[in-house]
């Protein structure tokens, strides 16, 4: 069994930052709410408590604190790293990053910040088959985009602030923001083995949020655009959200903290995902 740490802290207070683990950080503030009565959401955070109720409680309320990492989110935060890295030195000093230094930068990442409490869950996988897939998918996007002059980068990890009805403000991080031609177009790179339908990124929150802070932000009435790069699949998808669709996206969100905030049942909700918890060793359904 891998030895990791826990840490208890009850009483400990949630800061608005850009973890890597955490890909979309959101805050969102109650106007009418003092600093000490703010609560700290994002849109993990609501998904954790739409995926288990018990994973949530011990996060978000108990505050138990632990180090294990899944490896495939490792590869994911070093490979969205790397391609921060490209196109930094592309929006800052005009140069294109050749191939093999980008898998130089990739590699050295991984080494760097690899640590003992990265969980490898398919045992049938070694830690070199995840390295070896974080590779291709580089490799795959770089040479799909290269020389990478299809739009003009605005901003890396972009922070948004989002004002939504029930009187709550979101903040969250945006992995790159363009323009191309007259539109605004928000980038999403996903590592997943997972690729939705065009229904399903139709309906999806995260980008949804980012839509609607670029548009509060804007003072020019722009399109935008939302691309997921689904890298293991080579394969972009894209959405827009009409005006209908963000109301009832901001409804809804209103609604789920409402009841999270009212809650005091927070029952296990045990899937084929709990071994990938990091809370499972303490988790009496999945012990059973």
């Amino acid at each position: 069994m891998a030895q990791h740490t826990v840490t208890l802290n009850g009483f400990g207070e949630e800061s608005i930052v850009d973890n890597r683990n955490d890909l979309t950080i959101y805050t969102l503030i109650p106007p009418t709410m003092n600093s000490s009565d703010i609560p700290v959401f994002s849109h993990t955070r609501l998904g954790s408590y739409e995926k288990c109720p018990l994973q949530y409680k011990y996060r978000y309320i108990d505050k138990i604190k632990t180090d294990i990492e899944g490896i495939e989110a490792f590869m994911g935060s070093r490979v969205h790293d790397a391609l921060e890295h490209l196109y930094r030195e592309k929006m800052e000093n005009n140069k294109v990053l050749e191939i093999t230094e980008l898998l130089e930068i990739y590699i050295g990442l991984w080494e760097n910040k690899f640590h003992q409490n990265v969980r490898i869950v398919k045992k049938q996988f070694d830690k070199q088959y995840y390295l070896d897939s974080g590779k291709v998918c580089i490799n795959d996007y770089y040479f799909r985009y290269y020389p990478f002059d299809q739009d003009q980068t605005l901003e890396l990890e972009k922070k948004v602030s989002v004002t939504i009805c029930h009187g709550y403000r979101l903040y969250g991080y945006i992995d790159r923001l363009a323009r191309e031609g007259d539109k605004i177009i928000v980038h999403d790179y996903k590592t997943s083995n997972w690729l939705p339908k065009q229904d399903e990124v139709d309906n999806d929150r995260q980008l949804g949020l980012y839509q609607l802070g670029i548009q509060q932000e804007m003072t020019e009435n722009k399109s935008i655009e939302l691309r997921w790069h689904y890298l293991k699949h080579n394969k972009t998808l894209t959405s827009y959200r009409t005006p209908e669709q963000t109301r009832k996206m901001e409804s809804d969100i209103g609604i789920m903290i409402e009841e999270i905030q009212s809650t005091t049942e927070f029952p296990a909700t045990p899937s084929q995902l709990c071994p990938w918890c990091s809370y499972n060793e303490i988790c009496s359904a999945y012990l059973k």
